[in-house]
């Protein structure tokens, strides 16, 4: 793991400073992605940036100046490029982990769960940065779910507040209005192209992401709205990541075939800071919802794999209960899909394979988004 502190702070206390963290798959991915929090934090005392980048580097498009470079100089390059803009955009603290990409897709490598997690709990901040889980591009996603992993390891005292899944490989205007975080990057215009600039690698190697994410933010902050004046000059968009955690509150029916699931989060409970989980079974041609609930679905394969583990078996009211869910959006209706769940201490369906199946159910159905 390479580190770098710009201001030359000591490292432990460079990195416990941080109250925005962002957690990229590449270099540059970070100045892309998160550069509203890089402007907040910019010439403020009180908010620290920091940044980890997880992959080396060495597989990026090139062309020109770098057309013979091997992939060693890449890697050299891309970690000097790195650090130029760790040092313009005033980062608390840089940390390059160095991994190759079939690393973080290997979903069975834990040493990056690990490393993530280490860095977090020392940097214990308040809002973390991330891909989201509907990026385009498979070393983003695996990234994405590599964070997950890592925060999953964390107790609830050590994890952030918030954490935000942003556009990099697929815009997020997609997402209901309601369900989307804006990002404002319209703050110091001139940092934001610096730090765009110094990748020169990239932009010179082929790949315009300069002009690209620029008209993007212009485009977000035009398009956000379509009965108002412009509200921001540059605009992201983000998708959230909640963790939810309560006891059942109810058991209404076992798993029958041809019955999917779906588990309510009462935002009674959620006001509480507690989460009231109902466990129901519905049929289509039943009105089982709650207009005051949060609708938590398990579709697709994911009925199965639940089914399969056992869970079933044993939800009983009271039992503790841990999911993490994904937005998408059928025929006008949003869904709360379940990608992970956990109860009393076990695993029964885990981050990768819930994603993976919900996936596939889009491949499959091109309605859902």
């Amino acid at each position: 793991m390479i580190t770098y502190i710009p201001d030359g702070t000591q490292e432990q206390a460079a990195i416990s400073r941080t109250t925005h963290l962002a957690i990229s798959a590449h270099q540059d991915d970070i100045e892309f992605m998160a550069y509203a929090p890089i402007a907040e934090c910019f010439g403020n005392q009180d908010k620290w940036f920091g940044a980890i980048v997880v992959t080396d580097g060495a597989g990026s498009p090139r062309s020109g100046l770098y057309a013979d470079y091997t992939d060693e100089q890449m890697k050299e390059v891309r970690v000097i490029e790195q650090k130029k803009a760790a040092m313009v955009g005033e980062y608390g603290f840089l940390a390059m982990l160095s991994h190759p990409s079939k690393e973080v897709k290997d979903a069975g490598n834990t040493k990056i769960v690990e490393e993530l997690a280490d860095l977090i709990r020392r940097a214990r901040p308040k809002y973390l940065y991330t891909h989201n889980l509907a990026d385009k591009h498979e070393t983003h996603v695996a990234t994405a779910l590599k964070v997950i992993a890592a925060l999953r390891t964390l107790s609830p005292e050590e994890r952030p507040e918030k954490v935000y899944g942003c556009e990099v490989w697929r815009d997020l205007d997609w997402l209901c209005d309601d369900e989307k975080v804006y990002l404002d990057c319209g703050a110091h215009p001139n940092l934001m192209r610096c730090l765009s600039a110094v990748f020169d690698s990239q932009i010179s190697g082929g790949k315009r992401y300069d002009l690209a994410a620029e008209g993007r933010r212009l485009a977000n902050a035009t398009f956000s709205a379509s009965h108002a004046c412009d509200t921001y000059e540059h605009l992201s968009n983000a998708e959230n990541y909640e963790y939810f955690r309560g006891k059942i509150e109810d058991v209404l029916v076992y798993y029958t075939n041809g019955v999917s699931h779906s588990i309510f989060a009462s935002e009674h409970f959620r006001e509480a800071d507690e989460i009231g989980i109902k466990l129901l079974v519905y049929r289509e041609a039943e009105d089982a919802y709650d207009d005051q609930s949060v609708r938590f679905e398990l579709n697709g394969d994911n009925v199965a794999a639940v089914y399969d583990s056992g869970f079933f078996e044993v939800a009983v009211q009271g039992m503790e209960i841990e999911l993490l869910s994904s937005r998408w959006i059928y025929m006008d209706t949003e869904f709360n899909y379940i990608i992970e769940l956990r109860a009393g201490g076990k695993e029964y369906l885990s981050e990768e394979r819930g994603l993976a199946n919900v996936i596939a159910m889009m491949d499959d159905d091109r309605s859902l988004l």
